[in-house]
């Protein structure tokens, strides 16, 4: 039993290990952008985004695996790269036109970017096969072109909305002038004078202007500034004008010196009285 039990297990580790490097990924690119035989990359700031299968950031390999990116045009001259390895995505690489040493990116032209069979991943192993991604940069005077009808087609646009937009408004001018008063007509539909609706649509119009006015000085004596979180208004008003029922000592005090000149004034009355009637005896 124990010899069955042993076997057993042995053929589980088989099957797990075998299982194992079955679903292992093989080293290899995954993507890149641009795609390969893809059109329309930017002239500037022209880079390569290459995504690997596996890890390929590593300090031991990093030196050796720059060496394996090379950049050509389409007569096979050598473009000045430099290559960056993402810390954080250990699987990107960014290989960039070092336009600072000398690289010059041409319009309308095929760019080549070869990566070398030697290129090692974080683990050691090796990429095995070189591999090519080709690619076309975009046409200056297309783009040019394209800017330039994209421009016309926006002036086109304002030109026609704010032409809309006013014919709008002359509209809303024209109909607001026929919503004046005809007196005649009035007159005519109500069986009054014409002097009579004149009279009322005049007394009208003052009635809303005088509205309007007092609901600007309203709005006018109640402004409030703030300034430096303090606020002020345009005018002193009394506390009770906003609801408050507390009275200061000032009224206290005016209300206790006009009860002691009350009560001065009855003493000097009675004491008057008083000699009067001493002199009458």
């Amino acid at each position: 039993m124990k010899k069955i039990g042993a076997l057993i297990s042995l053929v589980l580790l088989l099957v797990i290990l075998s299982t194992g490097f079955a679903f292992a990924a093989p080293f290899s690119v995954d993507a890149t952008s641009p795609k390969d035989g893809e059109t329309g990359m930017a002239v500037d700031n022209m880079g390569v985004k290459v995504e690997f299968t596996q890890n390929v950031y590593s300090e031991k390999y990093e030196a050796d695996n720059i060496k394996q990116f090379k950049l050509v045009d389409a007569k096979g001259k050598e473009v000045p790269v430099r290559v960056v390895f993402n810390p954080k995505d250990t699987h990107i690489v960014l290989v960039l036109a070092d336009t600072a040493n000398g690289a010059v990116i041409k319009g309308s032209t095929k760019y080549t970017l070869t990566i070398g069979a030697e290129l090692s991943a974080a683990d050691g192993t090796l990429l095995g096969k070189e591999e090519k991604i080709t690619f076309e940069t975009l046409n200056p005077s297309t783009s040019m072109t394209s800017s330039m009808v994209m421009m016309g087609v926006m002036v086109v646009g304002m030109v026609y909305f704010s032409s809309r937009t006013a014919k709008k408004e002359a509209e809303k001018a024209k109909v607001k002038k026929d919503e004046a008063v005809n007196p005649y007509k009035v007159a005519k539909e109500t069986g009054k004078s014409v002097e009579e609706i004149v009279a009322l649509e005049q007394k009208k119009k003052e009635k809303q202007s005088h509205k309007e006015a007092k609901k600007q000085r309203h709005v006018a004596e109640n402004k409030v500034e703030i300034v430096s979180n303090n606020m002020r208004v345009s005018k002193a008003r009394p506390i009770s004008a906003g609801g408050g029922k507390y009275k200061t000592g000032k009224a206290a005090i005016a209300a206790k010196k006009a009860a002691a000149e009350k009560a001065r004034q009855e003493r000097k009355q009675q004491q008057t009285a008083k000699k009067g009637k001493k002199k009458n005896k």
